[in-house]
Formats: C-alpha cells, structure tokens, sequence
C-alpha cells in the first residue's frame, strides 16, 4: 500500500479513524502530538543529499509482527524518496538473540549512522548494548521493551492490551452465564510484550475467582503453531467440556487454538478463544466464519511502527534535531482497537489497527451518532 497522508486517512474513512485516535490522542498527547508531526512530514520535500548507512535489524521476519513493520519502514522510504540513498539491507535474526547480538556488534564494527532493531529481548544482548553505547551510535527499537542506549522504543501499551483481552474473555464467561467456568492458557515468556499481557490477565482473574485455570501451557516462538495445536487438543481430551475458554498470548497461537478446537469437533459455541495483534488472516477468518472459535484480538499497528521509525532516524539522525524535540518520551505507545467478532471487525482489505475499538463505538451509539 503506498502511503501518503491522503492515502492513510481515506483506507479506513476519516469519520472512522477519527473516532479510532479520539479517546487515544486525549490520553495520550505527547505521542499524539509525535504521530501528527510525522504525517506532516510527508508533505515535506525529501533531503537529497541525505545518505545514511542504517543497520536494520528485524528479529524474526518469519512473523507477522516482523513483516508490517518492515512494509511501514519501506513505504516511508519510498514515499520520502529515500529508497536509493539510505543504505539499510533489511538483516534478518532468524529468531535467534545470539545472531541479533552479532549483527549489533557488526554494525558497531561498520560505523553506521544509525542502528533500527525490532522485536529484540534487550536482555540478551546486553554486550552488544555496551558496545553500541561506547561507540555512540543512535538506537531506535520496536516493541523489544526500552532499554539503555535506545533513543525511544516505539510500541504498543502491553499492559492495556493485556486487560483489554482478559476483560473481554471475562465479560463473555459472564455474560454466557459461566461465572464459575472454566479455562485453559497458553502464555509465553519470550518477549516483554507476552509476558505483560500475561501477568495483566493473571491480576484480571484474581478478582474473578469463580473461573478457574484447568491447564496453563508455555511455548516458546520455535514450533509455536504445532506446539499450541497439540496443547489445547490435550486440554481438551483431558477436560472435554469443561473448558469454556482458551488464552493465547497473541493471534497466530490463537489460530492454532482454534483449529485444534475445530478438529475436536467443537465450535465457538463450545469453546471460544481470545488473542492480540490483530493479523489479518486472523480477523478475516472471525468475520468469514461462523463457527471459527476465535471471538477477539486486540490490534497493533504494525506497519505505523515502521514509518515512525524511518522518520525518526530522518529528524534525528539525518537533520540532526535534537532527540527531546522529535522524541518526547522513550516509550512511544500507539493505538490498539479491540475487535470482536461479529461486532466490530473491519471489512476486508481494511488496515485492522486503523479500525474503531469496541468501547468507541458503544461510545457512539450512547451518543446517538450514525
């Protein structure tokens, strides 16, 4: 999708991207306030004598997650005219920190002007942490969880995607008379954002004490997909119909959960599950079917993240800005609509952060609006 300003407001609607960022922008207007800045920009000329060296490093480009970030990160580019003089080969760390690490150190060794790292567990690559603070080369990161050297790293609140998932798998339970239900998890630990949302929901379920957790498995991201397969078709053999609801700590493990469901013979009337990210063929198969047993997902806004990354390494980096004027805070959050099947999905072909949240729409409705 190119992207423009134009482009950015007419694929969801201006009325509908207005109510998706109006509670977010009056809860949030230093980043409000970074986001508008950066759309202004594109009207910008682009700077022709602006050559960089960026090492662009994702985590693992076999993620979803991974891909939108690199496709905002590309279409900024494009859309600037940076394309051809920005040198920054996209590296990719097969989902490995040690790999991630090396290539830190070996854009240390090479002198880039800058350093992009998505997805990364900080903690893991401390060392190369050191060696890009001794070398003063500016970090940008996304969603790896901020930490010393990064200039910022850009996001999404996992603490409110958290409470977001687990108040909507609770307020289901309740409304379907299931206050003493019962559910099984799937967490995983590997990444902050994860691990976040889990602790959230263990907080959430604290206060609602009549649904209990019958089984709670960990994965890892190696064999994800089959590993949450095999899990929740094991919950279900051992507990059948005892389980009302599955947790997964975001879509793909959701989807798994789901076909394992499908498989038992089972539908979303039996068994329902809650994830986040918002994928798109996540949300196409809860608008697409019926019986698909995936209800919810709180959605991220991938690519968004990709281009607020390239124009901070431009007003940074390349016009030499001052990091406060262009970076107001180090964590820099950004939208994330709850979406509810049969409620509040975005058609096909729609961008699904851009997408209005549940709670805004019942907003509109309250107040009368068309």
């Amino acid at each position: 999708m190119k992207l423009s300003r134009r482009n950015f407001l007419k694929s969801t609607g201006a009325a509908s991207l207005a109510a998706t960022f109006g509670h977010w922008v009056a809860t949030n207007p230093a980043q409000a306030y970074t986001v508008d800045n950066m759309y202004k920009n594109l009207n910008e000329p682009a700077h022709s004598e602006m050559n960089l060296s960026v090492a662009f490093i994702m985590t693992q480009m076999a993620a979803q997650s991974d891909q939108g970030v690199v496709q905002g990160w590309e279409a900024w580019l494009e859309e600037k005219g940076y394309k051809d003089q920005w040198d920054a080969p996209l590296q990719d760390g097969e989902g490995s920190p040690g790999k991630v690490a090396a290539m830190l150190e070996d854009a240390v060794a090479k002198g880039v002007d800058a350093i992009v790292a998505g997805f990364v567990e900080m903690e893991a690559v401390e060392g190369a942490l050191n060696s890009v603070r001794d070398a003063g080369i500016p970090l940008f990161t996304v969603d790896s969880g901020w930490k010393d050297p990064a200039l910022c790293d850009i996001a999404s609140n996992n603490y409110d995607m958290g409470a977001k998932m687990g108040l909507y798998l609770i307020q289901r339970m309740l409304g379907e008379g299931k206050a003493d239900g019962n559910i099984g998890r799937i967490t995983a630990n590997f990444h902050h954002g994860t691990r976040k949302r889990g602790k959230v929901f263990t907080e959430i379920l604290s206060e609602n004490e009549g649904i209990k957790t019958l089984d709670e498995r960990m994965i890892q991201y190696e064999g994800f997909f089959e590993v949450t397969m095999n899990a929740v078709a094991d919950m279900l053999t051992q507990y059948g119909d005892e389980i009302n609801a599955i947790w997964t700590p975001w879509d793909e493990p959701a989807m798994a959960a789901s076909q394992a469901i499908l498989q038992s013979g089972r539908t979303v009337d039996d068994c329902f599950v809650v994830g986040a990210d918002g994928h798109i063929p996540a949300v196409d198969r809860m608008r697409d079917e019926p019986d698909y047993p995936m209800v919810a997902t709180v959605s991220q806004s991938f690519p968004l993240w990709g281009n607020m990354v390239a124009y901070f390494v431009e007003q940074v980096v390349g016009l030499k800005k001052p990091t406060k004027e262009i970076v107001p805070v180090p964590i820099i959050n950004l939208p994330t609509p709850l979406l509810v099947k049969g409620f509040n999905l975005p058609p096909a072909g729609t961008p699904t952060w851009m997408f209005e949240d549940m709670y805004n729409v019942y907003m509109k409705q309250a107040m009368g609006a068309v």
